[in-house]
Formats: C-alpha cells, sequence, structure tokens
C-alpha cells in the first residue's frame, strides 16, 4: 500500500493538458530547423506572455523561452507525444515496476501484478543497478527510465542487487495499463482511493469507488494523491464537484484575461472526515484538486509539500506530423493563491514517514474516549487511538509528529514544509525565496527561543561538501 512510489510514466494536468512535463521515458528533442518558423508563429500567437520579436528570433525554443522558467513548453515528436498520451491514461510499455531513485539505481518498492518484471521474479527491494549494459548508479529518474523502457517483445538485461547476492535477469518488456482509481476500505471504517491519475476514465472509476465504499457504510475517507502527476483538467473539475458542488474550482490567467472553471456536480462523498495524501510529485490537475479543497476546507493534507506545477498546455500538430506543447495560461486556486513553482501545503508533514499509515492513525481515535488525544489539523478535528501507543512503531510515529519538544505539531509541520520550499528555491535558483524561506524558519525558531541557524543547513552544506570531495 505505501505509495512513496513513481511509476515508470509521467507528470501531467489540463484542459486541454494540465501538465507536469514531458513523459520521462521519451526524452524531448531538439526542433528540426527547418520547423522553426511554424514553431516561432505558434508561440507568438499562443505563448502565455508576450514574447519580444528579438526574442523570437533566436534559433531554439529554449533561447526563445530563455528566462521564462517554462520546461513545459516543448517539441515533440509524434512517438513522443503517443507515449506521453498514454502517460495519461497510465499505460506505457516496459518492465512494469514502482520505484525509488536511489544512489545504487532503482530500488524496485513493488513490482506491478501480471507485468513482466513480477513474472521475472523481481521482488519488493530489489535494486537494479543495471540496464542494457548501462550502470545506474547515480542515474537520474529520467535517464533510468529511458534503459528500462521500449517497445512490447524488446528484451532487456537487468543487473539485480538482492540483499548481497547480484545476479543478471533478461526481462521481456510488454504494455502496462495500470488502474487509473483503485478502492477499499481499511481498518474496517475508512473509504481509501487511490487516484493514480486524471485521465479519460478517472471520472468513472472516482465514482464507482466512492458508490461502492458509501455502500459498505464507511464513515471517513483517505484520497491517495501522491505520485499523481495529473492529466485533464476537466477530469479534476469531475472529482472536485464531489467535495465543492459547482462552485469554482481553479482560476486561469492567461493573454486574454482571467477566467475561471467550476466543479462538475455529479455526487458527493457524504459525511465523514476527509485526508487527502499529497506528496513531491503531486503536480498540475492533482495541484487543481488540492488547492480548491484546501480552499473551501474539505479536507486535511497529510504528506509533504506537492510539486508546484501551475500551468496549462496546449498541443499544437505541426506540418511535419509532430507536436509543439505550448503553456497558454497559468492557474491558480479559486482564492487566487499561486500553485506554480510554490505547490500545495500539507497541514501535517510526515516527515519521512509513511502518510498513508498517519492518516490512518489520524482515523483512528473516538471523540467520546477521554484518553484519546485530539488535535485540529487543518479544518478537522482528529482523536488518535491510545491503544496505538502500546505499539512500538506506532508511538514512535506519534512522538516524533506530535509531541511537543522544541516545536509543537504546528511548528513541526511548518519548519518541515519551509525546508521543502527552501530545497524547491535552491534547485530553481531563485535566491530571493531560498532567503525569505530560511529567514521564515529562523522566525519561528527565535519565537523559541533558539539562537543559531537551523541544523537542517548545516546537514545540507556538509552533504554538499562531501559530494564535491568525492568528485
Amino acid at each position: 500500500m505505501n505509495k512513496a512510489k513513481k511509476l515508470i510514466a509521467m507528470l501531467l494536468a489540463g484542459t486541454m493538458v494540465v501538465s507536469a512535463g514531458a513523459p520521462v521515458f521519451a526524452a524531448n528533442e531538439d526542433a528540426p530547423p527547418e520547423m522553426m518558423g511554424e514553431i516561432r508563429n505558434i508561440l507568438k500567437q499562443a505563448y502565455v506572455e508576450e514574447i519580444p520579436e528579438e526574442k523570437l528570433a533566436k534559433s531554439t525554443i529554449d533561447e526563445i523561452l530563455e528566462g521564462y522558467q517554462d520546461p513545459y513548453t516543448v517539441y515533440q515528436t509524434r512517438e513522443q507525444y503517443e507515449d506521453f498520451i498514454d502517460g495519461i491514461e497510465n499505460e506505457f510499455s516496459g518492465i512494469g515496476v514502482y520505484i525509488e531513485m536511489i544512489e545504487q539505481g532503482m530500488m524496485i518498492t513493488s513490482p506491478i501484478e501480471g507485468s513482466p518484471a513480477k513474472k521475472a521474479g523481481l521482488k519488493e527491494g530489489d535494486i537494479i543497478i543495471g540496464a542494457g549494459g548501462y550502470d545506474l548508479k547515480g542515474a537520474s529518474y529520467a535517464e533510468a527510465a529511458a534503459k528500462t523502457m521500449g517497445e512490447p517483445g524488446t528484451k532487456v538485461m537487468l543487473k539485480i542487487k538482492r540483499g548481497e547476492e547480484i545476479f543478471e535477469l533478461e526481462v521481456t518488456r510488454a504494455k502496462i495499463q495500470v488502474p487509473e482509481v483503485t478502492h477499499e476500505v481499511l481498518d474496517n471504517h475508512i473509504g481509501y482511493v487511490d487516484i493514480n491519475t486524471f485521465g479519460n476514465e478517472t471520472p468513472k472509476h472516482f465514482g464507482d469507488a466512492v458508490e461502492a465504499l458509501k455502500k459498505e457504510n464507511v464513515d471517513s475517507w483517505i484520497f491517495d494523491l501522491r505520485s499523481n502527476g495529473g492529466g485533464y483538467l476537466w477530469a479534476a473539475r469531475v472529482l472536485a464537484g464531489y467535495f465543492v458542488d459547482s462552485k469554482k474550482v481553479v482560476v486561469i490567467k492567461g493573454r486574454e484575461g482571467e477566467s475561471a472553471e467550476t466543479g462538475v456536480n455529479l455526487g458527493d462523498i457524504g459525511d465523514g472526515k476527509v485526508i487527502v495524501l499529497i506528496n513531491p510529485y503531486s503536480a498540475s490537475a492533482s495541484e487543481v484538486l488540492s488547492g480548491a479543497l484546501k480552499d473551501y476546507q474539505k479536507a486535511t493534507f497529510v504528506g509533504n509539500l506537492s510539486f508546484g506545477k501551475g500551468s496549462v498546455q496546449v498541443m499544437y500538430p505541426l506540418s511535419n506530423n509532430d507536436m509543439l506543447k505550448v503553456t497558454i495560461d497559468h492557474f491558480y486556486s479559486p482564492n487566487k493563491n499561486t500553485i506554480n513553482h510554490v505547490g500545495v501545503e500539507p497541514d501535517i508533514n510526515t516527515r519521512g514517514f509513511d502518510a498513508l499509515e498517519v492518516a490512518k492513525m489520524l482515523l483512528s481515535g473516538d471523540s467520546t474516549d477521554m484518553m484519546d488525544p485530539r488535535y485540529k489539523i487543518g479544518p478537522q478535528n482528529f482523536y488518535i487511538d491510545d491503544k496505538l501507543m502500546r505499539n512500538e512503531e506506532s508511538f514512535e510515529m506519534y512522538a516524533k509528529l506530535f509531541q511537543d519538544d522544541e516545536f509543537n505539531y504546528i511548528d513541526k509541520t511548518r519548519i518541515e514544509t519551509l525546508r521543502d520550499r527552501w530545497v524547491k528555491a535552491k534547485i530553481l535558483g531563485n535566491i530571493e525565496d531560498q532567503t525569505k524561506w530560511k529567514n521564515e524558519i529562523e522566525k519561528i525558531r527565535k519565537a523559541k527561543g533558539l539562537e543559531g541557524e537551523d541544523p537542517f543547513f548545516a546537514e545540507i552544506s556538509a552533504k554538499a561538501e562531501s559530494e564535491e570531495m568525492a568528485e
């Protein structure tokens, strides 16, 4: 059930498409020089910001968009485009694993049922340290994915580390279809809905899941958006309708001005507490839905700061049958909170613990049991079953998240989220925001009588120094 997973897939979201990026399994190519005139005309007419003529005269898309911080306006070959659309529908070709990238390579968090990886005997915890003769040590997610994905029927030789054993295994790639939505009852009373993408069938599957769980008389809900990179904007609007009816769901701003999209009211979830799980790979359409639920105070958010992808793309066909994906709008929450490069904040930052386990703990207690600790997190009150404190693992999680030491649970979450924001700003090279978030952390520390810099920054510096020495 641990969804600290990345599928060999992609991030995305739109009306069109609201997309967090191109498929990781197909690298973007430079546009052919003979297509640049056509591309310049599209960018001139459609791009979210007016581009000066002197910039349009540049010879590549990257040069034209230099300074716009927009990795989502890209040229795609027909094959890359088809992979991209397959990714929205959670369909791809490869070995079929959920992974986490670690220093040694790709660690399998779980093989997909019925996949080539599962049939070949790969297991949770196996580390793919090589693929197709390439060493995956230190590889990026995109680099590793490019080596393991490929056409159905093609073979790839994998080098596997299992414990202390290292062996090779040949796997034949196949077409993989991952369910867009799955659901189950947890702990005999919680309706759990795992939303993997916002594809064409997601609204139907979501509605079916909600109705099935309501028949099981669940009294609370967990909606899992972790590692959901987005999909179609209209799908996010339908899901939002289950919580906010036909109220405003997202504000869209572009060159033509400002407009709003509303929820599509096809049903509701009824009563009960609602928790939404997010992580750094929750993006685009996931953030449309999250922004709406947060603004209307319909849910408590558990996990980590989301990706921060607040722009809308449209696909423009080119005369050579390739495609140009162009950012045409930015989107904001109903209260006009910025999402791009900012993300959606969790109400409780899980700080390395499995967000689902934290959510289940929050929904474990009873308001009538005076022994159950009580907390207001986001817009809702939660009661944690005191019996969980007898379990060593549960108590450790509770203690680190909720017991006061230097900080209470609210300050702990705020500091962890500010650290996440600082890291995001550092990745983007935004020095102004790095200073801003660091100063916010210092304010919290000073209010608690703590002097000196947050130890987090010393750890970051030490790690960077050791990496430089290793190089």
